[in-house]
C-alpha cells in the first residue's frame, strides 16, 4: 500500500505494490487479495485490465470478511461486471456485511439502494440518510454528496436546508466528487 500510494518516503511504484500484494494474496491474506483485485480491475501496476481476475480476488477477500473485498464484489454484482450476472440482492448482502463493519463505502452504497428501493429493499429514505451520515462522518465523498441531496430536498426525515446542502456539496466537490460538482452547477442556475 505504501508503494502504491507513494507514502512513508517511498516513491510511488505500482509494480512493486503488485508484487507485494501478489505475495500476500498467494498466502491467503485478504487485504492483499482485495488490493490486488483493485489493480487488476483497473489495469494498474503493469497488469492488464482483468475484471474476472478482480472478481476472483474480491471473492477470496470477501469470504474472509474483508470489507474492501465485500464492497468491490458488491459493485461488480450490482453492475454485472467481471463475468457476473447483475444481482442487486447479492450487492445488498455484500454492502451490508461491509457496512456492519463500519466501512464507509459499504454504508454509502447500501444507502443508495435503500433510497431507491433496489436489490429487494423497500424504499427507505430515513435509512438511506442514516447510512449517508455514517459514511459522511468518515469523509466518504458519496456519503457527503448524497447527504447534501437529502438536505436539499428535505428527504429521509431531514429538514430542507439549502445552506447545509450547499456546504456538503462544496465539501465533496472540492475533493473531486463529480456528482456534487454537478449539483452545485445545477443550484447556481436556480439562484
Amino acid at each position: 500500500f505504501m508503494h502504491q500510494q507513494g507514502l512513508g518516503g517511498l516513491a510511488k511504484n505500482e509494480r512493486e505494490a503488485v508484487r507485494l500484494y501478489q505475495l500476500a494474496a498467494d498466502q491467503g491474506h485478504a487485504g492483499g487479495q482485495a488490493n490486488l483485485g483493485v489493480l487488476n480491475e483497473k489495469g494498474l501496476g503493469g497488469l492488464a485490465k482483468d475484471e474476472r481476475e478482480a472478481v476472483r480476488l474480491y471473492k477470496l477477500a470477501a469470504d474472509q470478511g474483508n470489507a474492501l473485498g465485500q464492497v468491490n464484489l458488491g459493485i461488480m454484482h450490482q453492475q454485472g461486471l467481471g463475468g457476473l450476472v447483475k444481482d442487486e440482492r447479492e450487492a445488498v448482502r455484500l454492502y451490508k456485511l461491509a457496512a456492519d463493519q463500519g466501512n464507509a463505502s459499504g454504508q454509502a452504497n447500501l444507502g443508495i439502494l435503500h433510497e431507491k428501493g433496489l436489490g429487494g429493499l423497500a424504499k427507505n429514505e430515513r435509512e438511506a440518510a442514516r447510512l449517508y451520515k455514517l459514511a459522511a462522518d468518515q469523509g466518504n465523498l458519496n456519503g457527503i454528496g448524497y447527504l447534501g441531496d437529502m438536505y436539499e430536498f428535505g428527504k429521509g426525515g431531514l429538514p430542507k436546508n439549502l445552506d447545509e446542502a450547499v456546504r456538503l456539496y462544496q465539501s465533496a466537490a472540492r475533493q473531486g466528487h463529480e456528482w456534487s460538482q454537478r449539483a452545485l452547477t445545477r443550484l447556481k442556475k436556480t439562484w
